[in-house]
Formats: structure tokens, C-alpha cells, sequence
């Protein structure tokens, strides 16, 4: 193979990772909905769990030698909040890590948001009777960040592409294929990482206008719901 034709082929590849990745950051088909649920607190009760960890060695009857080692805690807490909703039925909500005060008779609201038709998430609950709001910002970051997943794996295939076109062209795909997997996989781990770090920031970047957006449009859907509350009629 040539070093013209070794050259189409490689343009090639990061020609369509590229596309991939512009495609991916404009994003064109972005939208986002809102919709809301509002119930009463029926029941809020907390649990922690603490996980213990390590090892100790030495001592023991009759020695006198050292104890050595070392160990190490960490607690985890849970909230469930039972709610009752508008249709009578009671949905239970459980937390870890991830606190929010009330208690029996509170108005809460759970605000859900999807994108583009997709799966939907909880982006915020608020406590009417406390007037605090509990975004989540994780959820909020999967709504508005571009999904880079599929041009990350383009890029990480183009790259371990480049690996294998060049064991192939000084001969190693001859005399040793296992090898020429290896650098190849290497060399796609190698590249890809570096695009998985590039595309992220990109996405932070794209995303941000998008978060500013997606809270002002919880913070109305939270007004409206306050609104409904005080005027029910």
C-alpha cells in the first residue's frame, strides 16, 4: 500500500469521526419539555448504612509485638418520602446521599424534563410549604449536554483504524498479527482518550447556555405550579 492511498484511507477515518462530533455538538434536533407532579407528604423516614473497611495484623496472645493497619468508614444515607398524588395513589421516592427536608402534610413537586422525544428525567424537587428547591444536576447535565457517546466510539474506531493500516503497511500484519492488534488497540485506547477529553469540554461548553435555559424554564414551572396551589380555582 502507498503512502498516497495509506494517506486517502487515514483522511477517511477522521474525516467521519468528525463529522460525527460536529454533528453531535450542533445538536439541531435539541428540544426539552417540562411536565410536573404535586402530592403530599405522607410519610419521610432516613436511614444511614456504614460500610467499614481495611485490615489489621499482628498482636495476638502472649506477643508483644505491634498491632499494624489500617481502616477506614463511610456512611451512606437513604430518605424515602411517601407522597400521595392528585389520583389518591402513593408513590414512594428514595434518596442516597441526597437530602430534602419535610414532613407529613408538605406540598411537594417533582419536575421532570426530557430531550428530544427521549427518556425523561427528575430535574428538581421543590417543598411548597419550606419555599426551597432541590435541583439535580446531574439529571439537568444529561438533559442539556450534547451525547457524545457515539462520536467518542467513532473516533477510538478510527484511530485503532490508523494503527492497523500502519502495522499493515511496514509488514507486522505478516509476521506477527497478535502484536498488530495489540499496538492497534493501543493506539485506538490512546487517541480515543485524547477525544473523550477534547469532546467533554466541548460539551460542558455547548451545554451551559442550555443549563441557564433549563432552569429558568424549572423556576416557571415551580411558579406556576405555587400558583395553582394558593388559587386552586
Amino acid at each position: 500500500m502507498d503512502n498516497a492511498t495509506l494517506g486517502v484511507i487515514v483522511l477517511g477515518f477522521f474525516s467521519v469521526a468528525a463529522a460525527f462530533s460536529l454533528r453531535a455538538l450542533l445538536d439541531s434536533s435539541y428540544r426539552f419539555a417540562l411536565d410536573s407532579v404535586t402530592g403530599e407528604v405522607m410519610r419521610e423516614r432516613q436511614r444511614s448504612e456504614t460500610e467499614v473497611s481495611g485490615s489489621i495484623s499482628g498482636g495476638g496472645s502472649g506477643s508483644h509485638r505491634g498491632v499494624s493497619g489500617s481502616m477506614s468508614s463511610s456512611t451512606t444515607l437513604f430518605q424515602s418520602i411517601f407522597l400521595r398524588l392528585p389520583n389518591g395513589k402513593e408513590r414512594e421516592i428514595t434518596f442516597e446521599d441526597f437530602e430534602i427536608p419535610c414532613r407529613e402534610g408538605h406540598q411537594l413537586t417533582i419536575v421532570h424534563a426530557s430531550r428530544s422525544g427521549r427518556d425523561s428525567h427528575v430535574v428538581a424537587y421543590h417543598n411548597h410549604a419550606t419555599e426551597q428547591s432541590f435541583p439535580v444536576e446531574s439529571s439537568i447535565a444529561a438533559v442539556v449536554r450534547p451525547p457524545m457517546d457515539a462520536a467518542i466510539g467513532v473516533w477510538g474506531l478510527a484511530a485503532f483504524g490508523l494503527g492497523m493500516i500502519s502495522m499493515w503497511n511496514d509488514g507486522t500484519w505478516a509476521t506477527d498479527r497478535v502484536k498488530a492488534i495489540g499496538v492497534s488497540l493501543i493506539v485506538g485506547v490512546i487517541l480515543g482518550g485524547v477525544a473523550w477529553a477534547i469532546l467533554r469540554v466541548l460539551s460542558f461548553v455547548r451545554g451551559g447556555p442550555r443549563a441557564s435555559t433549563l432552569r429558568t424554564a424549572i423556576g416557571s414551572e415551580i411558579a406556576a405550579v405555587e400558583a395553582r396551589i394558593e388559587s386552586p380555582d
